[in-house]
């Protein structure tokens, strides 16, 4: 997908992953770090969301190429009204305070870092595996197939 010349990719685990969670509220969690991502990367940039399964959940992770995170400013992008740095864009500074609180009452945990190119940043969020696998009822997928 090519938007305002930014690419936005998705890199998926091959293995079918469950998580434990509200799919509404991961979904706010991710529209979240993407307008991040995108506010961010200038044209010409790269967005890219991965996914993977990890032995106690699940891992997804939202990296750009754009201006990155100002050092020390790692921790407080996650506290209510803060930005890194000036405000040059728009926003109150509560996407990520939102996004923390999210995934913390799932159990989950969530993080920023600076890319190892230093180019840009990575938000990654973990989520907790299923205390049970899901139920599949084959009834549907039945029909689904048929």
């Amino acid at each position: 997908y090519n938007a305002q010349g930014v690419v936005l990719s998705m890199e998926a685990a091959s293995e079918e992953i469950f998580a434990d969670c509200d799919h509404d509220r991961i979904i706010q969690v991710l529209a979240n770090l993407l307008t991040n991502a995108l506010k961010f990367t200038a044209s010409a940039g790269r967005v890219t969301v991965s996914v993977k399964g990890e032995a106690d959940g699940i891992c997804i992770a939202v990296s750009d190429t754009g201006t990155g995170i100002p050092a020390g400013q790692m921790v407080v992008i996650f506290e209510r009204f803060r930005q890194a740095g000036p405000k040059l864009r728009s926003g109150l500074g509560l996407g990520l305070y939102i996004a923390k609180s999210i995934v913390d009452a799932h159990g989950g945990t969530i993080w920023a870092a600076d890319n190892p190119e230093g180019e840009g940043a990575t938000v990654t969020f973990t989520l907790p595996a299923p205390a049970k696998p899901p139920q599949i009822n084959s009834q549907i997928i039945s029909k689904i197939q048929a």
